[in-house]
């Protein structure tokens, strides 16, 4: 619109409501989001009051998540039910030791256990000042060792966040 002749607030006026009759209706109505790289508030574009909203991702209502609602985390610790279901292996060996031992003079031996009494004779030690009798004593003993398998992992928090790129977003609530 061209402005002619003496120029008046009246003219200016008419023109200025000529002009925003003609615009598009408002983009943004209330409820509306806008997103920009730039951190202006876009009530000084628009009009309108605007919030701006901070470290959110904006995900979309439907049936599981009702509009306005909250939730999530930037960082887990995952507790003992989060964590996959998984093994950890060990391996043990056992020994056994058999052997046996042929002494003089040593009595009072039990005939089973780890140390067992199986042959006594009346056989001296070739010195007849050194006598006694001569047993031999069997040895069979098995052990395994014990496992223990410790903890593993620090418990910290892990990052919750997919891929992202951020921008200035703002609702428009009146």
């Amino acid at each position: 619109m061209k402005l002619t002749g003496l120029i008046t607030a009246e003219k200016i006026r008419n023109a200025i409501n000529a002009l925003y009759d003609s615009l598009p209706p408002n983009p943004y109505p209330v409820g509306a989001l806008y997103w920009s790289s730039n951190p202006t508030d876009p009530g000084t574009l628009f009009g309108g009051t605007w919030t701006q909203i901070k470290d959110k991702f904006i995900l979309a209502a439907g049936d599981t998540y009702q509009v306005g609602s909250t939730g999530g985390e930037a960082n887990v610790i995952l507790d003992i039910n989060q964590i996959p279901q998984h093994k950890h292996s060990a391996s043990s060996s056992s020994s056994t030791v058999i052997g046996s031992i042929t002494v003089g003079r040593l009595q009072n031996v039990g005939s089973s256990g780890a140390f067992s009494h199986t042959n006594q004779s009346n056989a001296f030690c070739g010195n007849t000042d050194w006598g006694g009798s001569i047993s031999t004593f069997n040895l069979n003993s098995s052990f395994a060792s014990n496992i223990s398998i410790g903890n593993t992992g620090g418990g910290t928090a892990h990052n919750n966040m997919p891929p992202y790129v951020a921008y200035y977003c703002w609702e428009r609530i009146e």
